[in-house]
């Protein structure tokens, strides 16, 4: 056989087994509007520690997000969002000791909250502010949706997209955040040291 050949044939057969667990869909420009499921480029994928797709498995939530690519992605490193679960995130309340309501360590990440007003669950719940505390909102997309009268606690900001969200009456304690964060377009709420503080 050619040498030539013999290496073209090589090459087949070392890249077959990626070729046949990546399964690619043709390639088209990702659309951040939570519904496209784009398959990242294997040159992108190689730079991700295993551990992080291993862990990316272990939750029912289908998209998770990838901190090494300040991207949402699931199982297949298909990107897109997760549904909007409101029996999860909202229904269910903790007093704390002096008896207010609280939504207390919700997992939201890379969850689509585009249209989303939280003031609703204000008025559901019966409460003049909404308490979120200690909320994973990692990855999520909040830049369409509207917040106000509300009090973040210890939220994990990670890549998440607030710089178009309607905002008002909010405080925000000890926020993080990372360089994939698009940040609140009020400059009172801007990061310091990637920690987040502000009323506004």
């Amino acid at each position: 056989m050619p040498v030539k050949k013999q290496l073209t044939r090589l090459a087949t057969l070392a890249l077959s087994p990626l070729l046949l667990s990546f399964n690619p869909v043709q390639a088209t420009p990702y659309q951040d509007n939570g519904t496209d499921d784009t398959l990242l480029d294997v040159t992108i994928l190689a730079q991700v520690p295993q551990s992080e797709f291993a862990a990316m498995k272990s939750h029912v939530l289908k998209y998770r997000y990838n901190a090494s690519l300040g991207k949402c992605v699931n199982a297949k490193w298909q990107q897109g969002y997760n549904k909007v679960d409101e029996d999860y995130l909202f229904a269910q309340t903790v007093n704390d000791k002096n008896g207010n309501k609280q939504l207390l360590n919700k997992d939201a990440e890379c969850v689509d909250f585009s249209g989303l007003d939280f003031y609703q669950f204000n008025i559901q719940l019966g409460v003049n502010y909404l308490q979120l505390n200690g909320w994973n909102f990692k990855g999520a997309k909040l830049d369409q949706a509207t917040i106000y009268f509300a009090t973040l606690n210890n939220p994990q900001l990670e890549g998440a997209k607030l710089d178009n969200a309607g905002i008002g009456y909010i405080t925000i304690n000890d926020g993080t955040s990372d360089e994939f964060t698009r940040h609140f377009s009020v400059d009172s709420c801007q990061p310091q040291n990637q920690l987040i503080n502000c009323s506004y």
